[in-house]
């Protein structure tokens, strides 16, 4: 399977960045999540491309980063504005050995590890809304959508979307009707590259996806709910 520029499907509108993966794969220490990496200058949806990478049989911990999204989407199929170099734009690959039913402990793992990584950047008041949404003193910084194709009892696979908002301020907001306010690592103070939210984000998502996978998934649910997540895990 190359490496490099759309893999499947030649109707993806995406623009490769080679030398960003490389850069990204070169730093990025895990086990699973990220050991491969397609990474885009831009790209209409790295869900949508990962979807059909997944139905055609990618690995597990496939992940796709792109620096732009024209058509990234957020819950409810609405627009998650994904402008060139103001965030991170990541899908996941995942094929978890669970039941249909206990999907929803992706949400809780990639809520948890989003927040994880904005802790140690340094920002404070890390919450999570659920199903889906992190946020920084009540302002949404983080959406997560999970898609998951399911078999008649068995997770085949799923695949999370994360946007994660870096450097965006006032300016780029004022103008949208947000349902939840918004805020950046850079409105709250921090600044965060995308390559170090990359590799971050990579490896505590692989940290929380080894622990769950070996029968730790009670620690990630307590943190869940200390953070504001719902008592029940949410459906997705």
């Amino acid at each position: 399977m190359p490496e490099n520029g759309p893999v499947i499907h030649a109707s993806v509108i995406a623009e490769p960045l080679p030398e960003w993966r490389e850069a990204i794969s070169a730093r990025v220490r895990t086990r699973l999540i990220g050991r491969k990496i397609l990474a885009y200058r831009s790209i209409s949806s790295t869900s949508e491309h990962l979807k059909k990478m997944g139905a055609h049989g990618a690995p597990e911990g496939f992940v796709i980063i792109a620096r732009e999204q024209t058509q990234g989407r957020g819950q409810f199929d609405r627009k998650w504005i994904s402008e060139a170099e103001k965030g991170l734009y990541m899908s996941i690959l995942f094929r978890p050995p669970w039941f249909a039913s206990e999907t929803g402990h992706l949400s809780v793992l990639c809520a948890v590890s989003v927040a994880q990584v904005l802790d140690a950047a340094g920002l404070k008041n890390v919450t999570i809304k659920a199903p889906n949404d992190v946020l920084v003193s009540g302002r949404k910084i983080a959406g997560i959508l999970i898609e998951p194709r399911l078999g008649d009892e068995y997770v085949e696979f799923a695949v999370a979307g994360i946007g994660l908002n870096l450097k965006q301020t006032e300016e780029d907001w004022g103008s949208l009707e947000l349902k939840t306010p918004a805020t950046s690592c850079r409105m709250e103070g921090v600044e965060l590259s995308e390559m170090d939210a990359s590799v971050q984000l990579l490896e505590c998502l692989d940290r929380n996806y080894a622990a769950a996978l070996e029968g730790r998934r009670d620690a990630l649910v307590k943190e869940w709910i200390a953070r504001g997540g719902s008592a029940e895990i949410p459906n997705v």
